[in-house]
């Protein structure tokens, strides 16, 4: 999994190499030619092809849902991307075609579920963006009280599911957060002082490799890779599909306080929040905490 992989542009690449924790998991594979500009518009209409002849929603340059398709949340322009083509992917077959249509032509991939990385790797210019937002599956095991769910819920599709078995899992706190990204970056939620980081609770994920290949890992099987969906975030290397969670019971009553003060309390504040964080973290409080500080534009 850490073999290095020449890349356009630079001497190596490895999956093991810094990233941010977005659900990015950037594939890169083998160009299908050294004199890759000089057949960039022909490898380009081949990946087309092999894509139309079996993903259902392929969207193209040129197509009017492309502007909107290709940008993730973060529209800054420095991390713009701009892919030479989008899949919706509304199964695990489909991811699996895209990836290999991308492999045969030797076209990089990255994987888009919320689309919130800070660093818009959920994006790939010259790539195939696969956008996982239809896989939506859910089931929940009543005597384990362990879920599977499709890669491409966000945070509040999963938590409304859950919340019909009066159970939750342990991630973030904003909705439109796709759980994918979250939870393999580690994830930190409102019971995190309870039940430990979202990837404390992954059971398992079935995910796709570069050659386009389902496979699952647990902590049987293949538990390197596993090792690596629990924190790893976008040096995964492959595309999670499905992940398996432990879920707990969900609270019954949540009581929320909001502390507000002026800049020039500021420094006061930020100290004596931080002398008591060894007792705000103790799980006996049920407690989560958190300190946002704004600055001028």
């Amino acid at each position: 999994l850490a073999q290095e992989v020449p890349r356009s542009g630079a001497s190596s690449w490895s999956p093991m190499a810094p990233q941010s924790n977005a659900f990015s998991a950037l594939l890169l594979l083998l160009s299908c030619s050294p004199a890759r500009a000089s057949v960039l518009v022909h490898t380009n209409q081949s990946l087309a092809d092999c894509l139309n002849a079996g993903v259902s929603n392929v969207i193209l340059p040129g197509d009017g849902l492309f502007e909107e398709a290709r940008h993730v949340v973060n529209r800054r322009s420095d991390i713009d991307s701009r892919p030479v083509a989008i899949v919706r992917a509304e199964t695990v077959d489909e991811v699996k075609k895209a990836v290999a249509c991308a492999a045969g032509c030797g076209v990089q991939v990255c994987a888009r579920a919320g689309g919130h990385g800070f660093d818009g790797d959920a994006g790939c210019t010259d790539g195939l963006m696969v956008d996982v937002r239809g896989l939506r599956s859910f089931a929940v095991d009543e005597g384990t009280n362990q879920t599977t769910f499709g890669a491409g819920h966000t945070l509040g599709q999963l938590y409304h599911k859950l919340d019909g078995h009066g159970l939750l899992v342990d991630a973030g706190a904003v909705s439109s957060v796709g759980a994918a990204g979250l939870i393999l970056g580690c994830g930190r939620g409102l019971t995190t002082q309870l039940h430990g980081l979202a990837c404390d609770a992954v059971r398992a994920v079935e995910y796709v490799d570069a050659a386009g290949q389902l496979h699952v890992a647990d902590s049987v099987i293949d538990p390197d890779v596993f090792w690596m969906a629990r924190g790893g975030g976008g040096n995964f290397p492959g595309i999670v599909t499905k992940f398996t969670m432990q879920a707990f019971a969900r609270p019954e009553d949540i009581h929320i306080t909001h502390c507000v003060w002026q800049r020039h309390h500021a420094k006061e504040a930020i100290k004596a929040w931080l002398a008591r964080g060894e007792e705000l973290v103790d799980p006996a409080r049920k407690l989560f905490t958190s300190l946002q500080m704004w600055n001028r534009p």
